[in-house]
């Protein structure tokens, strides 16, 4: 058992800034991404300043391999950012500019979300040891897709789970979107559950794989969690 992990929207232009001080103070990556004509482009890049006078991060590609796709960002779509350490993810909401020397600068929103910690528990399933599957429908609606997804899921709690999901199949599932869950583990539930995706990141447990993040419409029976422990 553990702690759930969710997101709460931050204002606070304080903290926001403390966030992401903390990010460069570390040199922790922060997760790039763009949705494009239905693709996802994805990279990881490192904050090389905080510009308070003009309110915006100045990013650079986090090493060699991610040079390619960060070059191909495009300014005028949006961004979504995500950091590791201290959890913070946000939306950009006015283009980015692009320097001389090759470096991205994006102005930061005024409102952002970040991770708050619940007293829900969780069930988790660690990597060394085989992962219970779960049956999910993108959409959420099984009119919209037939198509079953079964995937291995990382953990688990009365009001959300985090599963993977191979890199293969992560241009079908956003942020936002609506899935619908049949199955989790060995329990069948006698109606479908539907939740919603919160977040998406690489996976550093399988490196074909990303992490999704689901939370549910309705909150389960601590029983069920109990079932799908067996």
């Amino acid at each position: 058992m553990g702690i759930e992990v969710n997101y709460r929207t931050c204002t606070l232009k304080k903290e926001i800034i403390d966030s992401l001080i903390d990010i460069h103070i570390e040199s922790a990556p922060v997760l790039i991404w763009q949705n494009i004509e239905g693709k996802r482009n994805v990279t990881k890049a490192k904050i090389e300043a905080i510009d308070f006078n003009n309110n915006s991060l100045i990013l650079t590609a986090y090493s060699n391999a991610d040079e390619l796709i960060f070059d191909r960002l495009k300014v005028n779509t949006t961004f979504y950012i995500r950091g590791d350490s201290k959890n913070i993810v946000f939306k950009q909401e006015r283009p980015a500019k692009k320097t001389n020397k090759g470096l991205l600068q994006i102005f930061i929103p005024t409102e952002v979300k970040m991770y708050e910690k619940r007293n829900d528990t969780r069930l988790q399933f660690p990597a060394n040891r085989p992962r219970p599957k779960a049956e999910i429908y993108t959409s959420g609606r099984i009119d919209i897709s037939t198509k079953a997804f079964h995937v291995s899921v990382r953990d688990v709690s009365i009001s959300g789970m985090g599963f993977l999901l191979d890199k293969k199949n992560s241009r079908l599932f956003f942020e936002k979107d609506k899935i619908k869950i049949d199955k989790i583990g060995h329990y069948i539930f006698s109606r479908p559950i539907y939740g919603e995706i919160v977040y998406t990141s690489a996976s550093h447990d399988v490196l074909d794989q990303i992490r999704v993040g689901l939370r549910f419409n309705e909150k389960l029976d601590t029983s069920i969690l109990s079932s799908i422990a067996i």
